[in-house]
């Protein structure tokens, strides 16, 4: 074998990593926002869970049932995402229609958890599939 170099074209190189790099903060955008998408259905199946059973059409059962408590939060320098759920719903103690909402008491109301934990336990694999997949179409579409 002889002294043969390879040669390797940089500035084609150079020029793709500059495009890339103005690419990325588009490309976490897209990607963070399919993720968040993906992890609607799980949020609300989660805080469903939370419900208690009553029979009240405006109760905070019907609450639960209807909304989503939870939130996809990412951490520092885009390193990981929890899946978060908030365990306590604001209510005022004696609503007067008299006061402003500013003017009414509020008070911190917790919730147990009772069928969340199983929830999130049947919906994860899915939830971890739709945000592979999430993460694919935001790649294509943008670059």
């Amino acid at each position: 074998m002889t002294n043969d170099l390879m040669k390797v074209n940089t500035a084609s190189f150079a020029k793709s990593a500059k495009a890339l790099d103005r690419a990325a903060p588009k490309i976490l955008r897209a990607v963070k926002k399919e993720m968040r998408e993906a992890a609607k259905p799980l949020g609300k199946s989660m805080t469903a869970g939370l419900a208690p059973s009553g029979a009240y059409p405006n109760g905070l059962g019907d609450r639960l049932r209807r909304g989503n408590y939870t939130k996809l939060r990412f951490l520092r320098n885009n390193t990981g995402v929890q899946l978060v759920l908030r365990l306590a719903v604001r209510h005022p103690v004696y609503a007067d229609p008299e006061k402003t909402r500013a003017e009414w008491s509020w008070v911190n109301q917790p919730l147990p958890e009772r069928d969340a934990p199983a929830a999130f336990d049947k919906g994860v694999d899915d939830l971890q599939n739709k945000i592979a997949n999430a993460t694919t179409k935001a790649l294509k579409e943008t670059l």
